[in-house]
């Protein structure tokens, strides 16, 4: 037991966060207890042991909830379970592959201190690095890469009717070009003071300024561009948060429709008009707006999930936060 659970006080690395190098901005673990997220004995039931189910754990940090949820499952299941766990820390999702191969790979004596180790020491003892490069690193190959393109790219606020137009277009052919991807995001800073667009540009190959994005990329008078082949892990970075903040947001969804979207942006410019008027300190306001593509969920009711619902529209849809 650890000496803060048993003398009742708050751990220290909550309170300053993590000392070490390797952990700043990373959440290496848990900070709330294992949630069963299937709890079948309190939802479906008995009546379960033949239907299939499809989780996601998107952001997953540690695998707290998937060994909890997981042996929940009752002895009699016949279905099909198909688990998918991600997360924005590669550390982290490489930490999770490694406890996931030894407990599937070795025995429960040998599975369990090994995989403690691993999940909450600084080191662990040379027999068990021993053990992980004999035994482990063999299942795990890899593949070429030679990177991706993307990056962020900032334009005057004035722009975002063009802005809007490319998405509608880029929306709409969003299934002919699975590799890339776009997002418009008219922001407010207070410490700046300047009302902007900041765009979110990627593409899966290492290919400069894509076809698929050259509408947007056309739009005249960027303030900004930070586009380069880079990888996945330097783009998502570009997006964290600051420690000690709060965030608040909601999201909706709607068809491709520049009317719509128009209609938002008014509500948007309402909304920062009044907080310009009431708000002090340090705070910024955005919308996103993102296509939704197909593949996200064309296969989602047959697989039984339906959480986003988009079946009922008939063409490309958007999510707006």
């Amino acid at each position: 037991m650890p000496t803060w659970h048993r003398d009742g006080r708050t751990p220290q690395h909550y309170l300053t966060g993590p000392p070490a190098e390797f952990s700043l901005k990373r959440y290496l673990w848990g900070n709330v207890p294992a949630l069963d997220v299937l709890n079948l004995t309190s939802n479906e039931g008995e009546d379960c042991r033949e239907r299939n189910f499809d989780l996601l754990f998107l952001a997953s940090g540690d695998l707290r909830n998937v060994i909890l949820t997981i042996p929940g499952l009752p002895q009699s299941y016949k279905g099909k379970c198909c688990v998918n766990i991600n997360d924005k820390d590669f550390q982290v999702v490489a930490r999770n592959v490694i406890m996931l191969l030894v407990a599937h790979r070795m025995e429960p004596d040998t599975a369990v201190p090994l995989i403690i180790h691993i999940w909450y020491s600084a080191f662990i003892p040379a027999v068990m690095l021993q053990i992980l490069q004999s035994t482990i690193l063999p299942m795990i190959w890899t593949f070429k890469y030679d990177g991706m393109w993307g990056g962020l790219v900032i334009y005057p606020e004035t722009t975002i009717q063009d802005q809007f137009k490319a998405l509608i277009n880029f929306s709409d052919s969003v299934d002919k070009n699975p590799k890339s991807a776009a997002i418009v995001m008219p922001l407010y800073q207070s410490k700046t003071g300047m009302e902007l667009i900041l765009n979110s540009y990627d593409h899966t190959e290492p290919v400069i300024r894509p076809a698929a994005l050259n509408e947007f990329l056309a739009i005249p008078g960027n303030i900004s561009d930070t586009t380069a082949v880079t990888n996945m892990s330097d783009l998502a970075a570009a997006f964290a948060s600051q420690n000690g903040t709060s965030v608040y947001f909601g999201t909706f969804t709607f068809t491709n429709d520049l009317r719509v979207m128009t209609t938002a942006h008014e509500f948007y410019k309402d909304t920062l008009a009044d907080l310009k008027a009431k708000t002090t300190g340090d705070w910024q306001i955005y919308t996103l707006y993102q296509p939704l593509p197909h593949a996200y969920w064309k296969d989602s009711a047959a697989r039984g999930g339906n959480v986003l619902g988009l079946e009922r529209f008939d063409g490309q849809t958007l999510c707006c936060k």
